[in-house]
C-alpha cells in the first residue's frame, strides 16, 4: 500500500510542450499512520434528535476540523435538541458497513462543555427499524457501550478508545439533560474482512 497526501503527474521527455489534463481520479482510503485506523464516519449519513435546519447532523462528519475556524459555530457544528420524553439529546451516524470500531474522536464547540456523554455502537439496522417504528430511544437495549465520559471540555478534540473493540455499523452519541453540539465526530476503525 502506498501512503501519501499529494499526487504529482510527470511526463518524461517532454520539453516546452503543453499538456491538458481534464480529470484525475485517485482512489484509496484515508489512513491514520499512528496505528492504521481510518475515520469510517467521514461523509456518511447522519441524523440527530431535533430539527435545526441550519445545524444538520451531517456537519459532524464533514471532515472540517473547527478548532481554529473563525466562523460562527452554528455554521460549522451540528446541534441536537433534547427529546422531552427521554431528557436526552442524540446524534447518530450510519457507517454503511460493519467495522471493528476501536475509538471515537469528538470535537466540542468552544462554548459548551459536554457532560454525561455516552458513545454507543449498534450492529442492528437502526434506520430500517426507524422507518417502521418512528422512535430510536426504545432500541437502546441492543447496543454496546464504547465509552462513557463525565465531561468533555469545550473547544477541544477528545479521542477516547472504546473499552474493547466493538463490531458495529451505527455509532450514537448521547447527552443527558441538554442540547448536544458536536463540531466533528470521527469513528476510528479497521474494516472487517468479508
Amino acid at each position: 500500500m502506498t501512503v501519501g497526501t499529494h499526487v504529482r503527474v510527470d511526463i518524461d521527455n517532454l520539453s516546452w510542450e503543453q499538456i491538458t489534463i481534464c480529470n484525475i481520479q485517485v482512489y484509496g482510503r484515508l489512513y491514520d499512520s499512528r496505528d492504521g485506523l481510518v475515520n469510517v464516519a467521514l461523509y456518511k449519513y447522519a441524523r440527530h434528535s431535533g430539527t435545526y435546519t441550519t445545524q444538520p447532523a451531517a456537519l459532524a462528519v464533514d471532515g472540517v476540523l473547527k478548532r481554529v475556524d473563525p466562523s460562527p459555530e452554528w455554521a460549522t457544528c451540528t446541534k441536537a435538541t433534547m427529546e422531552p420524553q427521554t431528557d436526552k439529546s442524540w446524534w447518530l451516524v450510519d457507517l454503511a458497513n460493519v467495522y471493528d470500531i476501536e475509538a471515537v474522536n469528538i470535537q466540542t464547540n468552544t462554548s459548551q462543555t459536554l457532560t454525561l456523554v455516552e458513545v454507543r455502537v449498534y450492529l442492528d439496522d437502526i434506520f430500517r427499524w426507524l422507518a417502521n417504528k418512528g422512535v430510536i430511544h426504545t432500541l437502546d437495549q441492543s447496543y454496546d457501550l464504547c465509552y462513557e465520559a463525565g465531561t468533555l471540555e469545550a473547544g477541544t478534540m477528545h479521542l477516547r478508545r472504546c473499552n474493547e473493540v466493538l463490531k458495529g455499523r451505527y455509532v450514537k452519541v448521547i447527552q443527558d439533560a441538554s442540547d448536544l453540539v458536536l463540531c466533528e465526530v470521527e469513528v476510528m476503525a479497521r474494516p472487517l474482512c468479508m
